[in-house]
Parts: C-alpha cells; structure tokens; sequence
C-alpha cells in the first residue's frame, strides 16, 4: 500500500468516524430521552420542524387589560431608558413597558400581535425602540439561547413570522444546519441534555434537594440589572450589509407591525436609540447607516407611522453610560423629561 493511499484511507477514517460520533446521542436521546411525537410542532418550521418551547405568556394580557394604559414601549434594554413611574407622573397618564431585555425584532412583533392587540386596549402612542438596522433584522436574537423569550410571545402558528424567516434562511448554511438536525436529530438531544449537564455542577454543590433554589439564586445574581458595568457590554455593532433598507425590509417584521397598527387603529412610534457616545458626541453613522435611516424614516411616514431619532437631540449624548449601550439607571428619569416634550410634539 502507497503512502499516499494510506494517507487517503487514515483519512476517510477520521471524516467517517467525525460524522458517526454524533449518532451516540442519537442513540441516547431515541433511548431514554423525550419522545419526538412529544414535541410540538414548530411555530416556525422553517427553522426546525419540531420544538420543545416555552409556554404563551398570557398574564401580559391581563396586565394590560388591567392598566389600559395610554403609552406603550416596546423593545429590548434600549427602552428602558423610559423610566415608566416617571413618566406617568409627569404625564399624569398610565404607562405599560412591554420591553424585554436581550430580545430582537421577532419578540418585539410577537408582543405587539399577541399581547397588546388581543388585550383590546387602545393607547395614544405605541413606541418601539431599536439601535440602527435591528428592527429590520428579522433573525437578530432569534436563535440559540434567546428562543425562549420568544416562545413566551408566540402563538402556536405563525405563519406570518415564518414566512419572513424562511425568506431570510434560505442560504446555503441553513440548509446545512437543518440537514445536520434532522440526521443526528441535535436539537432534541440538546435541549434533553443542556438541562442535566446544566444542573450538574449544582448537584455536587448543594445536593438534588437545593438544585433549583441555587440555579435561582444565580440566575438573579447575574440578572442584567446587577452585573457589574463593563464598558463592551451588549455593543453589538450594525454591519452595513444589514444597513441596506429597500433589500430587507420586505422580509423584516416592519411591513408586518405596520399593517397590524392599521387594522387596528394603533398610533405607532419608532425611536432610534443614540449608541454609546465617545467624547460627549454620538457614534458618527456610516454612509450606509445614514442612507438607512433616511430611508426608515421615509417608509414609516408613508405609512401611516413616525420616527423620533435620539441622535436629533445633542443632550441625550452627554447623559450617562454605565455598560454598552446602556444609559445608567439615575438618567433614566432625566431621559423621560427629554423624551416626553417631543412625546407632546407629536401630530
């Protein structure tokens, strides 16, 4: 046998026994893992065929029904920049923050569709906050560990959803990805396995007994509102290949919110965030950034919506930043008295 050949052979070996490994888990979860049939079908297959999920949320109806408020903010961390007892004092009017931290676009349409439209409650003013291209960026924190803040929003079908996701995963490494799934059936197996290797560590800490309170206990002490500020923290930079708005926003939620808010009769408001400053100045936009929000502002007026850009206002740069893109927790009464003049100044 030739040097060569061997090689070849030691090489078909090891691609052979990478791609058979994986089928041990396979292995494990068909097993002793949760039934298939005992997942549900996705809400939006064109990500996986079958989920386990998080439960709908439906308290955040009744919450709402309860307050009826008349100013609504929708967003990630961004919004809470709005301190809400605040600005119901100044205001004299109720406020409800629907805001989530660490979510994208797909939470922030699922919110407004299933929770605030089915409460029946009509606010004066709808906002949502965003920084940059995220709003158009339909699968920003869509996948991966931020799923489950989603599932909390979703219904059981979503078609709607499903059809702008399956227009932006339709490249050749989801295909890929969805074709490793169904062979090694990986996402049953991680979400089997990520519990109970999770859980491990705090076994031999406090015993099966303490499990849960201690996951708890963590889980609050590294809660965002408690880490310590770092000044990278959740900077998550705009490339300008999403910062072309004519290419993605038919295949973003945008066209989608806007259409609810009509059929409902919903006064819609979307506010772009200034991002970390530097030098008491906003981040100087990119070419393309700028070209962006020209456009999102053109769009949403035409229909039917409005657009507050922060970076029109110089004082909002001097406030203080704690982490990233964050405002420190005692600005955010004095972002509410800036914002609520232009609140006021709306048509």
């Amino acid at each position: 046998m030739t040097e060569s050949r061997s090689s070849a052979l030691r090489l078909l070996g090891t691609a052979v026994t990478v791609l058979a490994a994986p089928l041990a888990w396979w292995v494990l979860v068909s097993a002793w893992g949760p039934a298939a049939a005992d997942q549900p079908a996705s809400y939006l297959p064109a990500l996986e065929a079958r989920r386990a999920r998080q439960p709908f949320d439906a308290t955040v109806i009744d919450d709402l029904r309860r307050l009826n408020p008349r100013y609504v903010f929708i967003g990630d961390s961004m919004a809470r920049r709005i301190s809400p007892g605040h600005l119901a004092k100044i205001s004299g009017e109720s406020v409800a923050p629907l805001y989530q931290n660490s979510t994208g676009p797909a939470y922030w349409y699922l919110t407004f569709k299933n929770h605030l439209i089915p409460s029946g409650v009509k606010p004066r003013w709808v906002f949502f906050f965003f920084r940059d291209t995220f709003l158009t960026d339909t699968l920003f924190r869509l996948t991966g560990r931020y799923r489950a803040k989603v599932d909390t929003a979703a219904s059981d079908l979503e078609p709607d959803l499903n059809r702008i996701v399956a227009a932006r995963t339709g490249g050749h490494w989801y295909a890929v990805h969805r074709a490793v799934d169904e062979v090694y059936d990986a996402e049953r197996a991680r979400e089997w396995l990520e519990p109970k290797l999770t859980a491990w560590p705090a076994v031999l800490v406090s015993g099966p007994a303490g499990v849960e309170s201690l996951l708890d206990e963590a889980n609050e002490a590294f809660d965002l509102e408690r880490l310590r500020t770092m000044a990278a923290a959740d900077v998550e930079a705009a490339s300008d290949a999403e910062a072309d708005f004519g290419t993605h926003v038919d295949s973003s939620v945008l066209p989608l919110i806007l259409s609810l808010a009509r059929a409902n009769a919903l006064r819609i408001c979307f506010v772009r965030v200034v991002r970390r400053p530097e030098n008491g100045r906003p981040p100087e936009d990119s070419e393309a950034l700028a070209r962006y929000a020209r456009d999102f502002r053109a769009y949403v007026e035409a229909n039917g919506a409005t657009f507050v850009d922060d970076h029109d206002d110089p004082r909002l740069a001097q406030l203080p930043y704690s982490d990233g893109d964050h405002i420190t927790e005692a600005a955010r009464p004095l972002y509410t008295d800036m914002f609520w003049p232009r609140v006021q100044a709306l048509p």
